[in-house]
């Protein structure tokens, strides 16, 4: 067996030979990793790319490859990227996913192609599972969906919102703070947490976690009071029992805020 040879067990889905090599032949651990070491000199595949890259490939393959060479997961074709890019390109399963983070953990996820598209550029381009979405997300943090790749485009750009809002809950938001703190862009993070509207229990939550700077807690009492006083505006005219007309009226009046119009045209929805 040499490394060209045992690609090509990959290449070919030959995953009986694959498992039956790397656990049962009589070749030395030293010997399986140096076949291991092989890359194509064409495009720098590993027998992992090639593995990966296979819809059918079984997480049992992956695993044996890994327990032989657990810093395959690191090696880069001559595009830069990784297995873990062509994993999360491919629609590698969860399963398959999770077992190369866990050996790979947030210095895999960092990792950059020569586009510096990282791996969850790859997952929110093409990847079916929202769940591997959130696995990458809360294993980076904001600084991995913050990182932008030579377009300047960060991760998630461009994908559909209903998604993002699915991926991005103001729970992770929560978590990441209380474990890691602010990132970098701190202003834009403390948005990006309003924009998810969150109620009057996150505001406490957020405000109460320990360390948090003051100036950032006046940011989210500020919304707490704007949204406080939205509560109250729109609530003091419906409890008036308003008409369709009356509703119309309101909402034509300068000075009427966009969350409070959108406040009272959903309440208009429910008139008769």
């Amino acid at each position: 067996m040499n490394g060209e040879k045992f690609s090509d067990l990959c290449i070919q889905e030959e995953w009986d030979l694959v498992i039956d090599y790397l656990l049962h032949s009589n070749d030395s651990r030293e010997r399986k990793q140096q076949i291991l070491q092989w890359k194509d000199e064409d495009d720098g595949f590993t027998c992992l790319h090639e593995a990966i890259k296979s819809s059918s490939v079984p997480i049992d393959v992956v695993r044996a490859i890994i327990d032989v060479r657990s810093d395959i997961v690191f090696e880069a074709d001559l595009g830069g990227a990784t297995p873990f890019h062509y994993a999360c390109f491919y629609n590698s399963s969860f399963e398959i996913i999770k077992l190369l983070l866990d050996v790979g953990g947030t210095e895999l996820l960092k990792q950059q192609d020569i586009y510096q598209d990282t791996a969850l550029h790859m997952a929110c381009r093409r990847h079916k599972d929202v769940d591997v979405i959130k696995l990458l997300i809360r294993t980076g943090g904001l600084d991995l969906v913050n990182m932008k790749n030579e377009d300047g485009h960060e991760a998630m750009v461009g994908m559909e919102h209903s998604i993002v809002e699915e991926v991005l809950l103001i729970e992770d938001y929560i978590d990441i703070i209380s474990s890691k703190g602010m990132m970098e862009n701190e202003v834009e993070q403390i948005e990006k947490i309003l924009s998810f509207n969150p109620s009057f229990s996150d505001i406490y939550r957020i405000i109460t976690i320990n360390g948090i700077p003051s100036h950032h807690k006046s940011m989210f009492l500020k919304y707490r009071d704007e949204k406080l006083f939205l509560q109250t505006f729109v609530r003091a005219i419906v409890d008036s029992n308003p008409s369709k007309e009356d509703v119309d009226e309101i909402t034509s009046m300068e000075g009427i805020t966009k969350e409070q119009l959108n406040s009272l045209m959903e309440y208009r929805k429910t008139l008769a």
